[in-house]
């Protein structure tokens, strides 16, 4: 049904338009906090990004011996889903299984079918619609903060990029340099909480491809480095090489962590920033969601959700992040000390 709240401008409906029948927009569900994450992440694309469903892929991780508990979503979950038209896929991880749940994005976007796919982190939420073009031929992404090489081992940043592209053959991929497009760098390291990818199955294949050969038979440069979690964000741009291709960086409102002016998909990391600062910062946007029957009745099995939405969740909130919320990183940070995971999570 449209409503006056899910107008939007014709120039981005056109644009819209061009692009939707050429591009999958996915993501990873499983069970536990990714199924309430995955029912947000479903309810905003289709109130407040204008996405179809048939553009939207869920994908879960199927039961094996990687995964000490069944790691598939629930009947109330893949209901959510069905109900509103997204697709879902099952793919088997064997390969890293529960010992690193963030290889399941590579599993992913190997299941895509469409030439190009945007792959989002589960905990992402649409503020508004995507007026980018997705690309048959140019990988879109964001800079990442430099968390490789992350300790002194006796061999540079740049010996150590240098031997892991070598044990690849394969040369960086000099991004493009068009103005607020540039990403500088003589070896480029990007943010892998969203993907634009141009033929999204093959690529997933050879992301995965590369996270193993990296783990399993590491360049002598690499000893004392700390792998995870950080290892999809280092296989990430040497996978890229491999196939070739062109990087673009996203519009700026795209996988964003803060709360700033032109946000359009807004990576939260913590559902309480949902709560407490998207709804303040994006006013109906945020609500809506939040106000939608079927989203509360999905949560309503949750009892953190329920804290979360009243008054005793903002007293826990702030005894967290202080009367005065703290933006980004800041915020998680302080979500990621012992006290604040019993609190929040």
């Amino acid at each position: 049904m449209t409503s006056a709240l899910h107008r939007w401008s014709p120039s981005i409906a056109r644009l819209w338009q061009r692009g939707r029948s050429q591009r999958q927009i996915v993501f990873v569900v499983q069970r536990g906090r990714l199924e309430r994450e995955a029912i947000l992440l479903v309810a905003s694309a289709l109130a407040n990004g204008r996405v179809r469903p048939d553009e939207l892929v869920a994908c879960h991780p199927e039961p094996g011996p990687g995964w000490p508990d069944d790691p598939r979503p629930g009947p109330a979950t893949l209901g959510y889903l069905a109900e509103r038209g997204v697709a879902t896929r099952s793919f088997v991880n064997a390969d890293f299984g529960a010992r690193y749940p963030h290889s399941n994005k590579m599993y992913a976007l190997a299941k895509c079918a469409a030439p190009s796919a945007l792959f989002l982190d589960t905990d992402t939420f649409f503020v508004r619609p995507i007026a980018r073009r997705l690309s048959a031929r140019a990988f879109y992404l964001r800079r990442g903060g430099q968390t490789f090489p992350n300790r002194e081992t006796g061999h540079s940043a740049e010996a150590i990029w240098t031997a892991l592209y070598d044990k690849f053959g394969a040369t960086p991929v000099a991004p493009a340099r068009r103005g607020r497009n540039a990403l500088p760098g003589q070896f480029p390291y990007y943010n892998a909480g969203a993907i634009g990818a141009p033929d999204p199955a093959g690529f997933g294949r050879t992301f995965l491809d590369t996270a193993l050969a990296i783990e399993r038979d590491p360049p002598p440069e690499l000893a004392g480095q700390k792998l995870f979690p950080w290892l999809d964000q280092i296989a990430l741009p040497i996978a890229i090489a491999r196939v070739g291709g062109t990087v673009r960086r996203f519009d700026d409102g795209i996988n964003r962590s803060g709360t700033g002016k032109g946000v359009a998909l807004w990576h939260y990391h913590y559902l309480p920033r949902l709560v407490f600062e998207g709804g303040p910062a994006f006013g109906k946007a945020v609500t809506r969601v939040l106000a939608d029957p079927a989203v509360r009745e999905a949560l309503a099995g949750d009892p953190m959700f329920a804290l979360w939405t009243g008054t005793e969740g903002r007293r826990r909130y702030n005894a967290v992040a202080g009367d005065a919320p703290l933006a980004g990183r800041q915020l998680v940070r302080a979500l990621k000390d012992s006290a604040g995971r019993e609190i929040l999570r």
